[in-house]
């Protein structure tokens, strides 16, 4: 599924209601998920369903591929919670060396 952000770079706020439409569409027909193919895609439908607080939760299509094959999925949060607690503090560029 699409969000619709590729063919309106021009028309963002059309992208979130194009996404608030593909989502009350999911939830009409019963759908637990959207699985899409795009992380721009995954990225604005995660959004997307948080904000309208709907119980539909978006799914990338390699994610579905591995899941229905057997291969055990890591979910996404858990390696941007890794990912925190490893990021060590920031680089300080002194003043002198910028110039």
């Amino acid at each position: 599924m699409c969000c619709g952000l590729v063919s309106a770079f021009d028309l963002l706020a059309s992208v979130g209601h194009s996404g608030m439409k593909r989502v009350q569409e999911a939830e009409q027909t019963g759908a637990e998920w959207l699985v899409t193919n795009s992380a721009g895609c995954g990225s604005q439908f995660n959004a997307t369903c948080h904000a309208m607080g709907t119980q539909v939760q978006q799914m990338d299509l390699t994610e579905l591929v591995a899941r229905c094959l057997g291969i055990p999925t890591v979910d996404p949060a858990q390696c941007v919670e890794l990912l925190k607690d490893s990021v060590i503090s920031p680089i300080v560029v002194p003043a002198e060396a910028s110039k």
